[in-house]
């Protein structure tokens, strides 16, 4: 049934998201914070709820602009699996909106197999990806997936390296010229020793395996990661030179991201990160699926399980 009513992309499939977010938002940790006021749980919510819609229709655009799968609306079916476990920890709005602007370059980035305006595209890639990683530093990461990106579909030299240079440097350049809009003035000392303090500080928390598998709502998203992706490897990995490029990218992001949970677990914000794999390996095994019964029952109870942990732990 639930495969049947997202077997076709309509615009209408989006409204089931925004109302589901909402649910999320009103019974989320945070009412914690605002136990007798819905108002202010809302205003705070807001901003989550916004960049997490914003990050699926930016999603779904990098998917179909693609071909990373065929044309459906099971994406969306995979964000309400993922969001729901995202929402059983407390959201820091910083972190969201930084993943959002790595959506963004990763869009430029994966863009690049056109061969068109790759100039540009490396450029704002770079761009985007440096502006994520001035809110939330292990955005930095990113700037291997565009490598990586750059290597399979244009090559690796020393104008590319410039322009991912010159887009970082912008970047920093914009950041800075922003704050003295917002506080009439701030030294560029203090803003660079603020800058590299904060960058320190992240580095510092160093990287640990334990504390991913310790939270069960990572747990559940890393074991239908593993087996999204291996049933994809089998299925699809090997049969052309753009699959296995298609691979190599999501690959990479994926492990980019379970670094990125690994080195910063202090809540559960940074499992965001892997919001764009999710939504393309577990697309994939909806695809294969022929057991309808069988996802009907798995989504079912991951919903009501995730609606129902909101108010019980």
């Amino acid at each position: 049934m639930i495969k049947r009513f997202f077997d076709r992309s309509r615009t209408v499939h989006f409204f089931i998201p925004i109302l589901y977010l909402s649910i999320l938002g009103l019974l989320s940790k945070e009412q914690l914070l605002f136990p007798d006021n819905y108002t202010s749980l809302i205003l705070f919510q807001l901003p989550n709820l916004l960049f997490l819609f914003i990050s699926l229709l930016l999603s779904a655009f990098i998917i179909t602009k693609n071909n990373l799968t065929n044309n459906n609306s099971y994406p969306i079916i995979a964000f309400i699996i993922f969001v729901g476990f995202l929402f059983n920890n407390i959201l820091l709005p910083e972190i969201i909106f930084a993943h959002f602007l790595v959506l963004l370059g990763i869009r430029r980035a994966i863009s690049l197999k056109s061969g068109k305006q790759s100039i540009s595209k490396i450029f704002d890639a770079s761009l985007w990806i440096s502006f994520s990683a001035i809110l939330f530093p292990p955005s930095a990461l990113f700037l291997i997936f565009l490598l990586l990106a750059i290597f399979m579909y244009s090559s690796i030299d020393l104008r590319n390296v410039g322009l991912i240079i010159l887009g970082a440097l912008t970047s920093i350049l914009m950041s800075y010229l922003m704050l003295i809009v917002f506080y009439d003035f701030i030294s560029i000392s203090e803003f660079f020793t603020n800058l590299i303090t904060n960058t320190i500080q992240d580095v510092d928390k160093g990287f640990s395996l334990r504390s991913i598998f310790v939270d069960t709502n990572t747990i559940i998203i890393f074991l239908i990661l593993a087996i999204s992706l291996i049933t994809y490897l089998i299925s699809y990995g090997i049969k052309s030179a753009g699959n296995i490029k298609t691979l190599l990218l999501i690959s990479s992001i994926l492990f980019i991201a379970f670094f990125i949970n690994g080195h910063y677990m202090d809540n559960g914000s940074a499992l965001i990160y892997l919001l764009l794999p999710f939504l393309v390996l577990v697309t994939k095994l909806i695809e294969m699926t022929n057991r309808n019964w069988l996802l009907d029952l798995v989504v079912i109870f991951i919903i009501v399980f995730n609606l129902i942990n909101q108010n019980l732990f």
